[in-house]
């Protein structure tokens, strides 16, 4: 897949959890904080269980990307013991039967706590596969495709020039956020890329 595994590569068009909403996740072992290695262990052990053994992978461990602002190792992954970023958030992309898939997660406080959420996620969705109410493309259908749509430069969303001056962003930034806030006709997606537009410039700037 063409997604960048560092620094974090959140799907366009899904809304982030606002940080004061974030909470301290209960994944832990043996009373202690999990570390990023349990959690992207956990991950990969619930990626290879989706195949039996001895069949052809249904998701290539080799070619899932775990993204994150965990600076990685030199197979790719996540690196262990390393700072905490201030972002937690983590997106998985996989195929699945020739279908691009993506399971974002910034729901707790820590990377390996959001990791271990999506691993949880994978494990849910195998069991109801083994309890016959659908197949997987049915169970990750509200993931499908969520990489695939164009992402647009902060400067498009916002409708200004690339090189507008801090003003003028500001000022298209307030119209945009105006026009696309869900009480005045807009939707949740449409805010959400106004305000991921905003911190995309304020970020470079």
């Amino acid at each position: 897949m063409t997604v960048d595994a560092y620094p974090l590569h959140w799907p366009a068009n899904f809304p982030r959890t606002p940080e004061s909403d974030r909470q301290r996740a209960r994944f832990n072992r043996g009373g202690q904080p999990l570390t990023i290695a349990a959690g992207r262990d956990r991950i990969l052990e619930e990626i290879t269980l989706f195949t039996r053994a001895g069949k052809p992978w249904r998701i290539d461990p080799d070619q899932v990307v775990i993204s994150s602002d965990v600076p990685l190792r030199q197979d790719g992954l996540p690196a262990s013991g390393r700072r905490m970023p201030d972002d937690p958030a983590v997106a998985l992309y996989f195929q699945l039967g020739g279908e691009h898939y993506c399971l974002p997660c910034d729901t707790w406080d820590r990377v390996a706590d959001n990791m271990a959420a999506i691993a949880a996620h994978l494990g849910a969705m195998r069991g109801m596969e083994r309890w016959g109410v659908g197949d997987l493309r049915t169970h990750f259908a509200g993931f499908a495709q969520l990489e695939h749509q164009p992402q647009q430069e902060w400067y498009d969303v916002l409708g200004c020039s690339p090189s507008a001056s801090p003003a003028e962003v500001q000022s298209a930034y307030k119209a945009a956020r105006a026009k696309a806030h869900p009480d005045r006709g807009g939707s949740d997606d449409e805010f959400n890329r106004v305000q991921a537009a905003w911190k995309a410039w304020q970020d470079q700037n």
